[in-house]
C-alpha cells in the first residue's frame, strides 16, 4: 500500500577523519526512498559528530519493496 513518510536525520557519531590526521570531517547525508529524489542535509563543517534534526517529508510512498537509503559523505 501506499503511507506517508517523514524522515528526521538527527545526528552522526565518531566520523573518521577526512581532512589529515589532526583534520575534522565536513558532513552530511543523502537520503533517498525509492522512488523519490533524492534529498541532502545541510553540511556540518569541521565536526565529527554532527548534528543535523532535518525532517524530510511527509511523501507518499510505495512502502513495499522499497528501503531507506542514509549515506554520509565528506563534502
Amino acid at each position: 500500500g501506499i503511507f506517508t513518510v517523514q524522515l528526521l536525520v538527527m545526528r552522526c557519531n565518531n566520523l573518521p577523519k577526512m581532512d589529515g590526521p589532526f583534520g575534522k570531517c565536513d558532513g552530511f547525508v543523502s537520503v533517498s526512498l525509492g522512488n523519490l529524489p533524492n534529498k541532502e542535509t545541510q553540511v556540518v563543517r569541521k565536526d565529527l559528530n554532527p548534528v543535523f534534526n532535518e525532517n524530510f517529508g511527509p511523501a507518499p510512498v510505495q512502502v513495499y519493496g522499497n528501503c531507506v537509503r542514509m549515506v554520509v559523505w565528506d563534502w
